[in-house]
């Protein structure tokens, strides 16, 4: 990574090369490209996927392509119109992006060449950009919410943004005529009140999708992570926590899919349960 990228003041990445493409390969359906302007995360989520292959080291600083909107432009010369996804590895709503604005240059970028944008993020800086958003007619917003109480989420993802703001968020880009869709993601079992959170986010949200916490075993370091503050904040569910992650035929979530099918039903809401 440190070969393609500059970084902040907490990074130690020096500058090699600008050889790397901007856009690179998406595995989503429906999108064939995906866009990082940035690689870290200030946001601090122990549950992140990201870990996994980057370490805690992806807490430590963030990093950034070097000259992106020109190589960017380039690289969309050789393109059709198309929707770009933003989000996949790392959310393009940094802290730092109010000062470098290399999302917003992006969707500059984008929108001048009538290309559209898939987003997800955790940050309401996304409303910044809305007056962009709203001139690409097939982008849609999507916002991640994991804990409606205020003090769990605080020991979970402690560098994001709280709750009521991304809810905030989702209903300013519905309102702005902007295709929405929520995340609740992850559902961590007997932490998680998923149903308040999907009836807080659906009147905004024109999809919900739910997933469960997905950790691939207990040496990752993102279970590390969690399991941390499990023991010290919920020791006696510990135990069964990591019953339920651990074991996809767990009863927990029947109950949970019970449970969600039902809202969905008597709320007429399109909600995906992914687990």
């Amino acid at each position: 990574m440190s070969d393609y990228w500059a970084g902040d003041s907490r990074s130690s990445t020096t500058l090699l090369y600008h050889t790397r493409p901007v856009l690179e390969p998406c595995s989503l359906e429906g999108h064939q490209y995906q866009l990082d302007p940035y690689m870290g995360c200030g946001h601090q989520c122990c549950y992140c996927y990201a870990l996994v292959h980057n370490g805690n080291g992806w807490f430590k600083g963030i990093e950034w392509y070097d000259n992106m909107a020109q190589r960017l432009s380039l690289e969309l010369c050789n393109m059709k119109p198309q929707i770009i996804y933003m989000g996949w590895n790392s959310d393009p709503y940094q802290s730092v992006e109010a000062e470098t604005r290399l999302t917003r240059d992006a969707l500059s970028l984008f929108a001048r060449n009538r290309f559209s944008v898939t987003i997800l993020t955790k940050s309401a800086l996304v409303t910044r950009d809305i007056d962009l958003l709203t001139t690409m007619p097939e982008s849609s917003i999507g916002i991640s919410v994991s804990f409606i109480d205020e003090e769990v989420r605080s020991f979970f993802e402690p560098g994001t943004c709280q709750t009521a703001y991304r809810i905030e968020t989702l209903g300013k880009f519905r309102a702005a005529g902007v295709r929405t869709y929520a995340l609740v993601c992850p559902v961590i079992p007997f932490v998680t009140d998923t149903e308040s959170v999907v009836q807080a986010v659906a009147p905004y949200a024109d999809t919900v999708w739910v997933y469960g916490l997905r950790i691939r075993n207990e040496q990752d370091s993102n279970w590390q992570n969690v399991l941390a503050v499990l023991r010290k904040h919920f020791p006696a569910l510990t135990g069964q926590i990591a019953d339920a992650v651990f074991h996809a035929d767990h009863p927990f979530w029947d109950m949970q899919r019970t449970g969600l099918i039902g809202l969905a039903a008597k709320n007429q809401l399109d909600l995906r349960i992914e687990f």
